[in-house]
């Protein structure tokens, strides 16, 4: 039994924890993208002829602010997904560092 293997165990078990996360933010971002697609075909499908002055104006302008925040959810899941990469490489260093370690 090395001398980091208590170390080392804890660090494996952190980086499982953060891949599930990783899978459920993957999986969050699926299922944005799939809403998206449905609010996008449904506003496709608006005869937006019926709609003139002050409703249309009103409409496009949510519309628009829900296309920003909806890319804004994207962004933060994105980031947020490459954040949990980053620490798993850094925890697999540590890992890699402890093990050389435990060989000496």
């Amino acid at each position: 039994m090395g001398k980091h293997d208590f170390e080392i165990s804890s660090l494996e078990r952190e980086i499982a924890a953060l891949q599930q996360a990783k899978a459920l933010m993957e999986v969050g971002g699926q299922d944005l993208n799939s809403v998206n697609g449905e609010i996008q075909n449904v506003v496709s499908s608006i005869d937006n002829k019926e709609w003139r002055g002050q409703r249309r104006n009103e409409f496009n302008q949510k519309f628009d602010n829900y296309n920003r925040e909806f890319g804004n959810l994207r962004n933060r899941n994105n980031t947020n997904i490459q954040a949990v990469n980053q620490k798993i490489a850094e925890l697999r260093d540590r890992i890699a560092m402890l093990r050389s370690d435990n060989s000496d």
